[in-house]
């Protein structure tokens, strides 16, 4: 691990540097659902698909309450010590003993009390639900140490590893022994479990892992994530509680499973994204511990060129959700309906670069009580909306609950932050971009959102993003940098 500071230099040529790791592991991973939807589609039933992202919401549960929020303390103290060897291998091992065992146990528990209170579930799917998720914290335990250090490489080679292999069981079950659902919780199981033994032996072997369990550290983490875990809780509220509540009130029907196809193929943005802005995380720490207003200025700066790239992102869903449908689902008509809910759905997705960057500068003044705040606020609506509306008005008011609830936590942590750092944005240079992002979604949903015509539709859609994406370069002063970059990527004087 390099001990250099990694706030200082180009913050874009590092985070591009170091997030095309991310971007090959988040597409090759987390995109693999959407890679292997035409397979997935064409053997099971929409109704099927639902129950299946069902258990997964259930199950991205679960790691909120075997860790307590620890992976997050991990990372918040890991820059205090990231030059301090045994400090950092000591609160490695205690972090990962302490979800191990305490994991165990609540996991256990849990197990026994689905199988009392849902006695009709064979015993086997709810262990796959319920256990699974241990194996899976304690690989991304790993997955965080690599990331704090950007040794983003590591990152993917693990996790693409344990994903095809995990994924090839999964076909092989459904394919092959037509086990549906429970074939596919088997294969999510596997690459759980082989990124945790890949994750034990890589920090076994570099004495990072260790037979060790410091008190005070576990203590401390705690005091510092235990306030945090409401905010997981409603984070988790805000991300999937919208397909258990789609499935309660429409059981058996194929709505669940067409809106969690959407979120499939609407989650590529989000990885993309995400993938990219990790690094945002470590470096605005760093930078904001050794060179605070060279880092404001550095954010403000970053902050602009994502959202142009965020905004030129989504016009291509909004463009393109109806090809995206007909390539992941190898044109089943049965998944046809839902590209109705893609574009909608990574309208909150956009807003992911915002929480991250907030919620890490009201991390730094150690303020999370704030960061609760914003979530639980936007949670409470989104949840609220759902219960009263989606009953009377159908699964799409779930979208529009989960847009409200993101822009009342982001909103509010956008206060929150800049009441902490004071930070200026500038944000009369995004109104352009706005304006021309804008002007694109009406000229498609006035003019081009129509079934005839294929070819010359799609002919005109490229042209017109093409043109955007011409004009957000230009107003954006971006020509300069990229001329810069191609002469360095084609080594040209």
């Amino acid at each position: 691990m390099s001990n250099t500071d990694i706030h200082s230099g180009s913050w874009a040529k590092s985070i591009f540097k170091v997030g095309k790791w991310y971007v090959l592991a988040s597409l090759l991973v987390k995109g693999i659902n959407a890679f292997t939807l035409p397979i997935f589609t064409h053997y099971m039933s929409p109704s099927e698909m639902g129950i299946y992202n069902s258990i997964n919401s259930l199950k991205a549960f679960i790691p909120l309450i075997i860790s307590l929020g620890l992976d997050g303390a991990f990372i918040r103290f890991f820059h205090e010590y990231k030059k301090d060897h045994q400090k950092l291998a000591s609160m490695f091992s205690s972090t990962f003993w302490f979800v191990l065992f305490f994991g165990s146990v609540a996991c256990v528990l849990l197990f026994f009390g689905l199988k009392h209170y849902h006695q009709d579930y064979n015993p086997l799917s709810i262990a796959l639900a319920v256990f699974p998720p241990i194996f899976f914290q304690l690989g991304m335990l790993g997955i965080a140490f690599f990331n704090q250090s950007l040794e983003s490489y590591k990152t993917t080679l693990f996790q693409i590893i344990s994903t095809l292999i995990g994924v090839g069981f999964s076909i092989y079950f459904v394919v092959s022994l037509n086990s549906g659902v429970q074939g596919r919780l088997i294969g999510d199981s596997i690459i759980a479990l082989i990124l945790m033994l890949m994750v034990i032996i890589y920090f076994v072997r570099n004495n990072i892992l260790q037979f060790k369990f410091d008190k005070a550290y576990i203590k401390t983490a705690l005091l510092f994530s235990l306030p945090l875990l409401p905010v997981s809780l409603s984070a988790w509220v805000n991300t999937q509680s919208s397909l258990l509540i789609i499935q309660r009130y429409f059981p058996g029907q194929s709505v669940a499973g067409l809106f969690g196809l959407a979120t499939s193929v609407a989650l590529l943005m989000y990885y993309a994204i995400d993938a990219i802005t990790q690094v945002l995380n470590p470096v605005v720490m760093s930078g904001l511990i050794n060179d605070r207003l060279r880092t404001h200025q550095k954010i403000r700066e970053l902050m602009l060129m994502f959202t142009v790239v965020i905004l030129f992102i989504h016009l291509l869903i909004v463009y393109f959700s109806k090809e995206l449908v007909i390539v992941f689902t190898a044109n089943a008509q049965a998944y046809k309906s839902a590209y109705l809910f893609i574009a909608p759905l990574c309208i909150t997705y956009m807003f992911g670069i915002y929480h991250r960057l907030f919620t890490t500068v009201i991390s730094f003044h150690k303020k999370n009580i704030y960061i609760t705040y914003a979530v639980i606020a936007g949670a409470i609506c989104m949840f609220m909306c759902n219960i009263v509306l989606l009953p009377l008005y159908g699964p799409k008011i779930a979208i529009v609950s989960q847009i409200i609830g993101t822009l009342i936590m982001v909103g509010l942590e956008f206060y929150f932050a800049r009441k902490l750092e004071h930070i200026k944005f500038g944000l009369i240079r995004y109104w352009p971009f706005l304006l021309i992002y804008f002007l694109g979604v009406a000229l498609f949903y006035g003019y081009l959102n129509v079934d005839t015509h294929f070819i010359q539709t799609l002919v005109l859609k490229i042209g017109i993003v093409t043109v955007v994406g011409l004009l957000f370069i230009y107003f954006g002063n971006y020509i300069q940098p990229l001329k810069e970059f191609l002469k360095r990527k084609l080594k040209l004087n």
